[in-house]
């Protein structure tokens, strides 16, 4: 299975739990949360109305959610009077039956009392006697009529609830609640008892119950259902390829790497911090460093391939002056007191091709160049007398200076150059050397080279003439050049073929 789609099942999995979660909340615990909520939002606005009014005694500047059953009165302690505010505005209310005067005293000094204890008891200002008495006066004075109940309520205390609670400065507020099945009836009661007079605020609320939200919530639920699994579908897409596709854009790294293709690639180290990034560093570095190898594979396989030609080439003038002496000792071309010097330097260049033969096994064994000191006049006249017995010229070595290098290399550069001039030079032309402190500079006079291939004349199996030599000599040379840090530039000039080599 694929990581895309293992990430999506997983996501899948984590969406099932979270709705599973979030149905047990908003099933069982989010009803009650919201209705204690609410109780606590219609306290502070209960609150803040009736501290408003305490303050201002009137409803002018006061803002409140229900208008029509909020209201507040004053009861007056010195006068028996009541004075009733609402927004539409306010009224007075003036005693004048002694009965009733002797009812609203008992009140204040009832609430007197009551406020200074602050216990939460049931508030009783009027006794069996005095409530006969305010019934009488609704039948006789106002045509009211009063029905009790003989039936409970409800026969939990749950269903019934009054608390007080003290706020402010000489401040209570009082919570009266009852709840049936469907809703829950609450009326809050703000009382300050002030100098001149008690002041109550009523507010009446009805809060929902848990029966009538719980269908709300569980209708919601299939559209939250299909809300969360669309969030989750493209979150877990978003996050499947943030993963996938870097991982894939590894997986081509690696395959390139694997095929030897985009060694050199420097985009395989991700620009992440996350695992993912430490992941595609390491492996950069891994390419780094199979870069290095293979490079030194490669450097390795081609410094035994020149050496290989070189030995060839190198080995091939020797010879040919060997096998020039013995053809002519064969053809008897030479008397009897020559014979013993032809043999003599037939045996000079056999020493000759022994000593390339030792030379050549110490370059394929070399690591690391040597620095020996090498006197240039001395190791340019050697070279060169290795040629004139096959194939005079003149030259002229101006110069002398001592170089630091390594002896093997410098020498099979010198070789390839001078070699050149001998295949590739004019009958009737010299050798001019010219040698300098950080230079030396070979002109072959009276030889040309095509402009067609000058560019490219120190490449492999580059020749001017068909018929002389492979095209490796000049190849050769600037391959050691470089070994040895140094730059070999050839160049035509107005009186031949110049090459020079510099020390860099």
């Amino acid at each position: 299975m694929k990581l895309a789609r293992k990430t999506t099942i997983y996501s899948l999995i984590s969406m099932i739990v979270i709705f599973i979660v979030f149905f047990t909340y908003t099933s069982l615990l989010l009803p009650n949360l919201y209705a204690d909520r609410a109780t606590k939002e219609a306290k502070k606005e209960v609150k803040r109305i009736h501290q408003k009014f305490v303050e201002e005694r009137n409803y002018r500047n006061i803002e409140t959610k229900n208008w029509a059953s909020t209201f507040s009165i004053e009861i007056m302690k010195e006068i028996p009077e009541v004075k009733v505010y609402r927004k539409e505005g306010e009224g007075r209310f003036k005693f004048k039956d002694p009965k009733i005067i002797a009812l609203h005293k008992k009140f204040i000094d009832y609430n007197k009392e009551f406020s200074e204890n602050s216990r939460k008891e049931d508030f009783k200002p009027f006794d069996e006697s005095d409530l006969d008495f305010l019934k009488s006066i609704g039948n006789e004075k106002m045509d009211l009529k009063f029905i009790s109940y003989e039936k409970k309520l409800s026969n939990s205390k749950d269903e019934q609830k009054i608390d007080i609670e003290p706020f402010g400065k000489n401040n209570l507020l009082l919570t009266m609640s009852y709840h049936d099945k469907n809703q829950e009836y609450v009326l809050e009661i703000g009382i300050t008892d002030r100098e001149d007079a008690i002041i109550i605020t009523y507010v009446p609320i009805m809060i929902g119950s848990v029966n009538q939200i719980l269908p709300v919530i569980w209708s919601s639920l299939p559209m939250v259902l299909a809300v969360l699994a669309l969030i989750v579908f493209i979150s877990s897409s978003f996050f499947a390829k943030s993963i996938t596709n870097p991982i894939k854009t590894l997986a081509g790294n690696t395959k390139k790497i694997r095929n030897m293709e985009g060694m050199e690639s420097s985009n395989i180290a991700l620009k992440r911090e996350d695992e993912i990034g430490e992941l595609s560093r390491d492996i950069a570095n891994m390419s780094k460093r199979l870069n290095e190898h293979y490079r030194g594979l490669k450097e390795e396989n081609l410094r035994k391939e020149v050496l290989l030609r070189a030995t060839s080439h190198q080995l091939k003038t020797p010879l040919s002056g060997a096998l020039l002496l013995v053809d002519g000792l064969l053809d008897g071309i030479w008397e009897e007191e020559q014979k013993s010097i032809q043999i003599e330097k037939i045996k000079e260049r056999l020493i000759v091709i022994q000593n390339m033969v030792e030379r050549i096994l110490r370059l394929e064994d070399k690591k690391e160049l040597e620095n020996n000191q090498i006197e240039l006049r001395s190791l340019l006249i050697q070279i060169i007398n290795q040629y004139q017995v096959q194939n005079p010229i003149e030259y002229e070595i101006k110069g002398e200076s001592i170089w630091r290098t390594d002896s093997d290399l410098l020498e099979r550069l010198l070789d390839n150059l001078i070699s050149n001039v001998y295949n590739h030079g004019s009958s009737d032309g010299r050798m001019e050397i010219e040698i300098g402190e950080e230079s030396i500079s070979i002109l072959n006079t009276k030889a040309h080279i095509p402009e067609d291939i000058l560019p490219i004349i120190m490449e492999a199996f580059i020749s001017k003439t068909e018929g002389k030599g492979r095209g490796l000599g000049l190849y050769l040379a600037n391959y050691d050049a470089k070994r040895l840090g140094m730059r070999l530039e050839i160049m035509n000039s107005d009186d031949g073929v110049i090459s020079i080599l510099t020390r860099v």
